[in-house]
């Protein structure tokens, strides 16, 4: 699985970045680039799940998350679209800005990390721990462990770079960049508990794209009014002074994501080499 992950990292930078260069019709692309990222993080899921309970910061989805997520997810939805309606842009993307500033460079670190964090000059270097009480305001609330190396350094210099070039320049290119690494993230760190919280949770979220999306002008009025990288854009048409975009939000890749990673998991798990399970589910999101 490590080598099928790290040879999967320079197909899943051609499908971000050449069609910046060359003209790729926006279905295609939609479709590599959606499917190079679940492979990945489904690969980067399955590392996460070898490691010990205490180590791992993978996050489990439970049976009740799963029948809340389509509520909160609406109430977000409804909140977002208020904003959208009732402050003005400028200052709605300043404080977008702001936030996914300090995000994205974090994003861009995570995702950047773990495929170099198996080179063997990468696992020579010293690791430093930091102690931190995120709760000062108490004093005796245990502190978090912070680990970090010398690699973390520069690739957070890389992560608030990339953020700052996209707050200036809102180019589509460095959007789709940090969505990716946001989109590779979620996929590694969220697991479903069982195969039927997983499709307790996708029928849930099938009924509110189809309401949300379909019934309502709510969704799409969010994606186009948040200037924010929370959506994948393919150009329709690149050499246009004024491109129009296709849009893949974030949550059609992330939650089918989480559930092929499920899959990925039960392969090894079972020890099926061909991984069946998993081959299946990538075909079935590919379709």
């Amino acid at each position: 699985p490590f080598m099928a992950d790290w040879l999967a990292y320079p197909a899943l930078g051609a499908a971000t970045l050449l069609p910046a260069f060359v003209p790729v019709h926006p279905y295609v692309h939609m479709i590599v680039l959606a499917s190079t990222i679940v492979y990945v993080g489904c690969h980067r899921a399955l590392a996460q799940s070898a490691l010990a309970p205490g180590v791992t910061t993978a996050e489990t989805v439970t049976q009740k998350e799963a029948m809340r997520f389509p509520l909160y997810g609406s109430a977000v939805l409804v909140g977002l679209y208020a904003v959208v309606k009732l402050v003005k842009k400028e200052y709605l993307n300043a404080l977008i800005a702001c936030y996914f500033f300090v995000l994205g460079a974090g994003a861009v670190q995570q995702a950047v990390r773990a495929p170099l964090q198996a080179l063997p000059a990468v696992r020579r270097l010293k690791t430093h721990v930091w102690r931190v009480n995120w709760q000062f305001w108490d004093k005796d609330a245990p502190a978090e462990k912070v680990e970090f190396n010398a690699l973390d350094v520069p690739l957070l210099v890389i992560g608030l770079a990339l953020s700052f070039a996209y707050t200036r320049t809102k180019w589509w290119v460095l959007a789709n960049c940090l969505a990716v690494c946001f989109s590779v993230c979620a996929v590694e760190m969220l697991t479903l508990g069982s195969f039927q919280i997983g499709c307790m949770l996708l029928s849930f979220l099938f009924a509110y794209d189809i309401f949300w999306v379909f019934g309502t002008e709510v969704m799409v009025t969010v994606a186009k009014g948040i200037d924010a990288p929370i959506k994948l854009l393919f150009p329709k048409h690149l050499r246009a002074d004024k491109p129009e975009f296709s849009l893949l939000g974030l949550g059609d890749i992330v939650i089918p994501g989480i559930f092929v990673a499920m899959m990925l998991r039960f392969d090894a798990r079972r020890g099926l080499r061909a991984l069946p399970y998993f081959k299946s589910g990538m075909v079935a999101y590919v379709l």
